[in-house]
């Protein structure tokens, strides 16, 4: 979780895209859930990880946030399930 906090500072809050298109958006988020379980037999901790996205608003400011969040999300790596809500 903290690297992928910090890595949101330097990926998507600087980037200029968002920047210059997020101000048309009604709701723009991404959210990070980890869930982890102990298996009792083994004794091993599993995590997993789901990320949500959240675009509301016109089309042209959804059309031009998303690719960036994409392309973020994909350079970031991991094992997570992806999931966007997008409401135009």
């Amino acid at each position: 979780m903290d690297r992928y906090e910090g890595k949101v500072a330097e990926g998507l809050g600087a980037n200029q895209i968002i920047k210059d298109n997020s101000g048309g958006l009604m709701r723009d988020f991404v959210v990070l859930i980890r869930q982890t379980k102990l298996d009792l037999k083994t004794g091993k901790f599993l995590t997993e990880y789901q990320n949500i996205n959240v675009l509301v608003g016109g089309s042209t400011n959804v059309d031009k946030v998303k690719p960036e969040v994409e392309t973020f999300i994909s350079s970031f790596g991991g094992s997570f399930t992806s999931e966007w809500k997008i409401h135009k």
